[in-house]
């Protein structure tokens, strides 16, 4: 059979024949060459059956796949980077240094106490009773008006630690050297730092 052409604009009449439905219904000829859609006309006339359409099973697409073959990446509680372990180097003879922690404004410490909790809870910190190091926390609010724990230890560790000589790189060269690039990927970890292992011996620095 011979397919009818129309002029973009024109509104034939189109006959729709099934077992259950014998219609003839109106059909709107516009410019372009997308997907044809059907309107609440012609939804309302046909009588369909969306449970099949509302109800989708036995999905496989592309990011399924990629979910499930990489699931421990993508699950909910804090991962660790593994086979490394994080080392702050120190003189030998440095002296320790303990500072007494500092007050927190009243209206972020149920902030804290929720913080430092989730870190207890997710063994990120840990309670000591004694240690010759230690540095006041800086509490940060977030975006989200979760409160982010920070050491301040630019007063201990930092003072006896090196400067690592290792040159960062400048933002205008790494910007250059996308230069003809197609596709960028951005990856932001969730509490990266706190995926990382501290070596045993340098533990009581970090408190």
């Amino acid at each position: 059979m011979e397919a009818t052409r129309y002029p973009c604009g024109e509104q034939p009449k189109c006959r729709w024949n099934s077992e259950t439905v014998k219609k003839t219904l109106d059909v709107v000829v516009v410019e372009g060459a997308g997907t044809s859609l059907m309107g609440r006309g012609w939804i309302k006339a046909l009588q369909l059956d969306w449970q099949p359409v509302h109800k989708i099973e036995g999905r496989d697409d592309a990011l399924q796949r990629i979910l499930a073959r990489h699931e421990t990446v993508f699950k909910d509680e804090l991962g660790t980077l593994k086979g490394f372990a994080a080392k702050i180097h120190v003189a030998s003879d440095a002296k320790p240094c303990f500072y007494k922690p500092r007050s927190v404004p009243f209206a972020m410490k149920k902030k804290v106490e929720q913080e430092l909790e989730r870190l207890l809870e997710e063994k990120i910190i840990q309670p000591v009773k004694f240690s010759e190091w230690a540095a006041p926390i800086v509490p940060i609010l977030k975006p989200d008006s979760s409160a982010r724990i920070c050491g301040d230890y630019k007063l201990t560790v930092n003072k006896v630690s090196p400067v690592e000589q290792y040159p960062i790189p400048r933002m205008e060269d790494m910007i250059a050297g996308l230069a003809g690039g197609e596709k960028y990927t951005k990856l932001d970890m969730s509490h990266a730092y706190n995926r990382l292992y501290l070596m045993r011996n340098l533990e009581s620095m970090s408190q």
